[in-house]
């Protein structure tokens, strides 16, 4: 009967064993995937900032151009007889309008933002009223006690 106990003392040995391998091996998936998320998140960051410099020289890259082919119309405007304050008066004039259109646009697109369509959709109470309106309670919306 002494060997019982032995070979109970080895399995408990043998499931030891086997848990620290096992807490090793969580370990070190732990370890891995931090590791890889800290790098992943490094490089996002070092993405995002290239990206926005990127964006920053793109646009200071457009508006020098743009602003050499006003200059251009304003020169071509006077070559054919046209003072150069008119000229660029009138191309004021032409960027005043293409911005308003863009601000309406752009107002009228930013309604899509707000999706209402899905918000009217899912977005209704059992009551009926829409999620974000005042909850008026027991007593409603003029104070007086519903029955």
């Amino acid at each position: 009967m002494s060997a019982a106990p032995s070979g109970g003392a080895l399995r408990d040995a043998d499931i030891g064993a086997a848990a620290a391998g096992v807490m090793r091996g969580v370990k070190e998936r732990l370890r891995t995937v931090t590791e890889l998320a800290a790098a992943e998140i490094k490089l996002a960051a070092l993405s995002g900032v290239s990206m926005l410099l990127l964006a920053i020289v793109t646009g200071a890259a457009l508006v020098i151009a743009w602003l050499l082919l006003v200059g251009l119309a304003i020169f071509a405007a006077t070559r054919v007889g046209i003072d150069w304050p008119l000229a660029a008066l009138i191309l004021a004039l032409l960027h005043v309008g293409v911005a308003y259109w863009s601000w309406r646009a752009t107002l009228r697109l930013s309604r899509n933002l707000t999706l209402p369509q899905l918000r009217g959709a899912v977005g209704a109470r059992a009551g009926g009223a829409p999620i974000g309106a005042p909850d008026v309670g027991v007593e409603g919306a003029t104070g007086a006690r519903r029955g």
